[in-house]
């Protein structure tokens, strides 16, 4: 979906405390991109993490904990539809 809008790279904030997270996303594709200091609160910093959509392989699969498994696309659509709700 995300391929055929022309969409490129897609982004999402994580709490820097929730390794688990970050480590879910890391292996995803996405990759730390910048540190939000105080984003969660005082002391409580996030990262900005994107992925690079052209670079991911279209036969790689994503697993979730709570989710069956999906291609890194699929879970960027997710994503990309969470933050654009976050936004509207």
């Amino acid at each position: 979906m995300l391929r055929r809008e022309n969409v490129s790279a897609c982004a999402l904030e994580v709490d820097d405390d929730n390794k688990p997270a970050i480590a879910l996303y890391e292996k995803a594709g996405f990759k730390k991109v910048r540190i939000l200091p105080h984003y969660y609160g005082q002391s409580r910093h996030g990262w900005k993490m994107k992925m690079n959509l052209a670079a991911v392989a279209a036969t790689a699969v994503c697993v979730t904990a709570d989710a069956p498994a999906e291609t890194p696309a699929e879970t960027a659509g997710r994503m990309d539809m969470v933050e654009a709700a976050r936004h509207a």
